[in-house]
């Protein structure tokens, strides 16, 4: 069967849309694999494509290959094509032996540092020492950014490093980089597993309703990860109240997987958390705030006190 000729706009379109599907198993791999096979001779725009989705479902050999693929096509090495097929990488060791094999022309960008430096982090063969040596070499040699910092404190949480990855989170937030989403994540699960719940709110409320210069949109997926770091240090009843909550203090609404964790916590009542009333398990959906800034922050101040009050 001859193979057939796919239009560009609509094979990337598909490839693409694989990429950010919630589906990450070999299902998925097969598709973009199958239409990998129907092109014949794939320009720039499908090799990126096919490297993006390739690394993103870790699938290192079809990566390297559109990785090199692009640079015989170009003739040289583009740092995202290099941040990108570092993310396939699970070991430490062979992400190292690829960024040596590059060209000693290939100046490496904060990114690709940020991708080299995940490797080391998912990779539990580098000790704490390592990784943190690893981020200060980086440090030194560039200007890092708040993602730099979030995939060190990352790595120390896998670690059960929680002292030390709180640490770095308060470096993080004296240092002026703006914060996203990912970063205020890993700084709240950092600071509540060190046993500092009080200082995740503190920190949660300055940065979402504090002076304009530090407020950032706040996702349900930050306040989910909240929620289950609340839940890993025996705080069920706060976290609760915070999903109970979540629409009225942060103009947040819950996801699916926001009813799941909560609905879960029905289990932890028991005689080893007293502190758990019946009325704290009211999971129903509650009515926010219209939307205007002054209702926001006037539901904000009315609910801002049953959240401190779990606290201590």
């Amino acid at each position: 069967m001859n193979k057939a000729q796919v239009d560009r706009t609509t094979w990337i379109r598909l490839v693409l849309s694989s990429a950010s599907g919630t589906g990450k198993g070999e299902g998925a791999l097969r598709l973009v694999r199958k239409i990998h096979d129907y092109l014949e001779e794939p320009d720039e725009g499908m090799l990126r494509a096919l490297l993006h989705v390739y690394a993103k479902h870790g699938a290192l050999s079809d990566a390297r290959k559109c990785f090199d693929s692009l640079v015989a096509l170009k003739g040289y090495v583009d740092p995202h094509w290099t941040t990108t097929l570092l993310t396939a990488f699970n070991n430490k060791d062979d992400a190292a032996a690829f960024l040596e094999s590059l060209p000693p022309s290939t100046s490496p960008s904060i990114h690709t540092h940020t991708a080299a430096l995940h490797v080391a982090a998912k990779d539990l063969q580098t000790s704490t020492y390592n990784l943190i040596r690893s981020f200060l070499l980086i440090s030194r040699a560039t200007t890092t950014t708040a993602p730099t910092y979030t995939v060190l404190i990352r790595g120390l949480l896998l670690r059960k490093q929680y002292r030390l990855a709180s640490i770095f989170f308060t470096k993080l937030m004296k240092s002026g980089l703006p914060l996203d989403n990912p970063a205020l994540a890993a700084g709240l699960e950092s600071l509540t597993r060190n046993g500092q719940p009080h200082l995740a709110f503190q920190v949660l409320e300055k940065y979402t309703i504090g002076p304009t210069t530090t407020q950032m949109t706040l996702t349900t997926l930050t306040l989910n990860q909240f929620i289950v770091s609340l839940n890993r240090i025996g705080r069920p009843d706060i976290s609760i109240r915070l999903f109970t909550h979540m629409q009225t203090l942060y103009a947040c609404l819950p996801n699916s997987q926001t009813f799941s964790k909560s609905y879960k916590l029905r289990g932890l009542h028991s005689s080893s958390t007293p502190h758990l009333r019946r009325r704290d398990f009211d999971l129903s959906y509650r009515s926010g705030p219209s939307g205007k800034k002054e209702d926001i922050r006037r539901n904000h101040r009315e609910t801002k006190p049953l959240m401190l009050s779990s606290l201590h």
